[in-house]
């Protein structure tokens, strides 16, 4: 119950500002993610057959001795599996590195959007206040304390997003 409700609370606070824009990265982000964890198994389960692939090939060499006609036929196909294996697994490094490169762009990019957003709203409420509220403030320890809380509030969402992600 308490891991629900946490995730219904990170839903709605990531993306209470976001704009349309913003949840398209948030969604390319999460596939991106998803093609990225998706290739660790699938690299490891191609790396185990080809190790069996090898396991084989010595077997089959090794039984059929000095017959070079057969020996051939077993290289040739030892080498096509094997080549077959490695395609395959280029493609899944490649998926994997697009995943991985979408995945970390994307969630800068709605990360970043997002505290551009924030900020926005945060500077507008601030302009807000009554003219003497300026008075009691000291001028460079206002801008300070604001982009302190800025940086430490960007720092804090990505923290969280990638957290809560991965």
């Amino acid at each position: 119950m308490v891991v629900c409700h946490k995730k219904h609370y990170l839903l709605n606070t990531q993306l209470k500002y976001a704009s349309t824009t913003d949840c398209v990265y948030f969604s390319v982000g999460i596939v991106g993610a998803i093609f990225s964890g998706v290739g660790w198994p699938g690299l490891n389960i191609l790396f185990g057959k080809v190790v069996h692939s090898f396991v084989e090939y010595e077997k089959n060499r090794a039984s059929h001795g000095n017959d070079s006609a057969e020996v051939e036929i077993i290289t040739e196909e030892f080498r096509a599996e094997t080549y077959l294996y490695g395609g395959i697994m280029a493609a899944i490094t490649v998926l994997y590195i697009i995943g991985n490169y979408t995945a970390i762009h994307c969630f800068q990019m709605f990360a970043l959007r997002l505290m551009r957003e924030i900020k926005k709203r945060y500077f507008a409420s601030i302009l807000k206040q009554e003219i003497a509220w300026f008075d009691t403030q000291n001028s460079g320890e206002f801008a300070s304390r604001i982009s302190r809380y800025c940086s430490l509030f960007t720092f804090k969402k990505h923290q969280q997003l990638f957290h809560h992600l991965f």
